[in-house]
């Protein structure tokens, strides 16, 4: 049977090792060297110069003007007019009874001289309506023309001078240094670390399981067969599962620290010395020719539209307000005296004559007697001018 039988061999390798060294180099470089050159150049400079200079402005003012216009205006005027007055009086008169039937109904019989007992004395306005002329004192409008002044603003022409500067440009030739760069190549020399590898053959131990063929004996029953006749119960074999144990050989790995050399490659600080080339910038005077522009003055002449202001009379209408006379018509109350009947009671004596009344009685009669005339207010239209 295949046995595994593990032991340690010795097995060698190659390992690539990084070896640093420094190497000298050489190389170029373009150094670039500036020099300090003169250099000529032109410059137009500005130069300013003050120029008189004539020119024509509006200058505004005022003037003051004369105009006449209507004005209206009031003036009392003395006139002349009819007043009616009522110059009357009172009167005493005898009022009889006449054929009135309601002062003859305390009598039995008027025809036995009842109209005389009637007879009443009582006072009466008589009117007498006088007219008679009055001045009156009223304002009439009269348009009167009237002078005024008015201020009128208007523009004369003036010439005037101011000093105007003028730039005028003079060309000028300067000198300035201007720096100059070129390039120059130098060979120099540094150190370069250059790395290589270099190949080692190493030596370690490795655990190799190799398979071993080895002879054991064992005890094996062996069954031959005969041909017998029997009669036999026969066994039925049914397969269970065991579990069983059994030694098997298993290869562990170990870790283990071992110890080996190692090339390492470390970097220390050296103080060197080396020789390397430094420009020293060195002002030179060169001259070189430059082209430049010069501007000269020349004169030319234009044609351009210049706006003047003329000053122009002209009328125009002017709105202004007046006052004018109207004739309206209004109401105003005027007190006139007007005769008003009333009715008064009065005491008249009894009548002695008539059988019918007891004497010491007394009667009253009614009359309709016009008494004094009152002032009473009326309305009127009248016309005011």
């Amino acid at each position: 049977m295949q046995v595994p039988v593990t032991k340690m061999i010795e097995q060698s390798y190659t390992v690539q090792v990084p070896v640093t060294r420094m190497v000298e180099q050489n190389y170029t470089v373009c150094v670039p060297v500036t020099t300090q050159v003169e250099q000529q150049y032109t410059v137009q400079v500005p130069v300013t110069t003050t120029v008189d200079q004539s020119y024509t402005v509006q200058v505004p003012y005022t003037e003051t003007r004369q105009a006449t216009r209507q004005v209206c205006r009031w003036s009392p005027v003395s006139e002349t007019r009819t007043l009616c007055q009522d110059q009357g009086h009172f009167e005493d008169r005898v009022v009889g009874c006449g054929n009135a039937s309601d002062s003859c109904n305390s009598c039995n019989s008027c025809d036995n001289g009842c109209g005389n007992c009637c007879a009443q004395t009582c006072r009466v306005w008589v009117p007498n309506i006088v007219q008679s002329q009055i001045q009156v004192t009223v304002n009439r409008p009269q348009m009167v023309a009237e002078t005024y002044d008015y201020q009128v603003s208007l523009c004369r022409t003036e010439t005037r001078t101011r000093q105007v500067p003028v730039c005028n440009w003079t060309t000028e030739t300067k000198s300035r240094m201007v720096s100059k760069c070129e390039w120059k190549t130098e060979n120099r020399t540094r150190s370069v670390p250059v790395t290589e590898c270099s190949t080692e053959n190493r030596t370690r131990q490795v655990a190799t399981t190799e398979w071993t063929t080895e002879n054991r004996s064992r005890t094996v029953s062996k069954c031959e067969w005969k041909t017998e006749n029997r009669t036999r119960s026969i066994p039925v074999t049914e397969c269970s599962t065991e579990t069983r144990t059994r030694m098997v050989p298993v290869t562990e790995c170990v870790t283990e620290n071992r110890t080996r050399s190692k090339q390492v490659c470390e970097w220390t600080t050296e103080n060197r010395t080396r020789t390397y080339t430094v420009t020293d910038c060195k002002p030179e005077a060169r001259t070189r020719t430059v082209n430049y522009t010069v501007c000269e003055p020349e004169q030319r002449q234009s044609t351009r539209n210049v706006t003047t202001y003329t000053c122009v009379a002209k009328e125009r209408t002017e709105n202004y307000t007046v006052c004018m006379p109207v004739t309206v018509e209004k109401q105003i109350s005027v007190s006139v005296c007007r005769m008003v009947p009333t009715t008064v009671k009065t005491m008249v004596p009894a009548c002695n004559s008539c059988g019918s009344m007891s004497s010491g009685a007394a009667a009253l009669r009614r009359a309709a007697v016009p008494r004094a005339a009152r002032a009473t207010p009326a309305t009127n239209v009248v016309q005011v001018k």
